[in-house]
């Protein structure tokens, strides 16, 4: 499925399992949901995807139990939603930037 944004697409895809939306549009590869058997080679063909497409942002929705493999790959947290997954598990969206200047934006809407 693609998602119409102006001149570009951004699409969703089902990649080894794991749900990616990405795109020029966005400017990221987002990974809404992992893999049953998500492991550390998955996320490396993933973020070679991002860099390959010279995305800024790698972002990521995972659960407690993959929190560790994206910290030791890099990623930061992001924001924690305790209940997210299961009503038990503790969510977590995770963040890895290739351009320091996406990390940051003006807050002219506060």
């Amino acid at each position: 499925m693609n998602v119409w944004k102006g001149e570009t697409m951004d699409k969703l895809e089902l990649i080894d399992g794991n749900l990616i939306h990405h795109g020029k549009e966005s400017n990221r590869l987002y990974l809404m949901k992992l893999a049953s058997k998500f492991d550390e080679k998955m996320l490396s063909n993933l973020e070679k995807i991002a860099i390959e497409n010279g995305y800024t942002k790698f972002f990521a929705k995972v659960s407690d139990s993959k929190l560790d493999t994206f910290i030791g790959n890099g990623f930061d947290i992001e924001a924690e939603i305790p209940r997210m997954f299961e009503s038990e598990q503790t969510g977590f969206f995770m963040a890895k930037y290739f351009d320091e200047h996406r990390q940051f934006t003006e807050k002219k809407w506060m």
